[in-house]
């Protein structure tokens, strides 16, 4: 099911099972602005904004920060991609894969407002197909 633009004042916060604390699109998001920042939990899957199709911009106010387990603090599309801004640092987590950015193709531009810390395996990554642009 395709969803219109999502406007979330605070935070998102994953949590202790899977698939906690996710925004989910099956064909598209048209667009996320997140008014605080999004956070990984210790299950694999928390934390996260996915859609299986192509998510428009995306726009978080403070940090992105990975969990304790796979794909937490995670930002993923299974098409393309728009323009992202990041207000605060993008921070992986001792999970693998965790506090990144992927897409299964294009991905606009990335702007990250501080820094980029790695923990875990393959953490604080951003991955996808051809990037735009990354301005920290």
């Amino acid at each position: 099911m395709a969803i219109g633009p999502v406007k979330i004042g605070g935070d998102i916060v994953g949590g202790t099972a899977p698939f906690t604390g996710r925004v989910f699109g099956r064909t598209k998001l048209a667009s996320v602005t997140v008014g605080g920042s999004l956070v990984g939990g210790s299950a694999s899957d928390s934390g996260r904004i996915h859609s299986d199709g192509n998510i428009g911009p995306v726009s978080i106010g403070h940090d992105v920060i990975g969990g304790s387990s796979h794909r937490c603090g995670f930002i993923e599309s299974g098409g393309k991609m728009g323009a992202i801004n990041i207000g605060g640092s993008l921070v992986g987590g001792s999970g693998g894969a965790s506090g990144s950015i992927s897409s299964h193709d294009d991905i606009g531009p990335v702007t990250i407002g501080h820094d980029i810390l790695g923990a875990g395996d393959e953490s604080a990554r951003i991955i996808g197909g051809k990037l735009a642009a990354v301005t920290v």
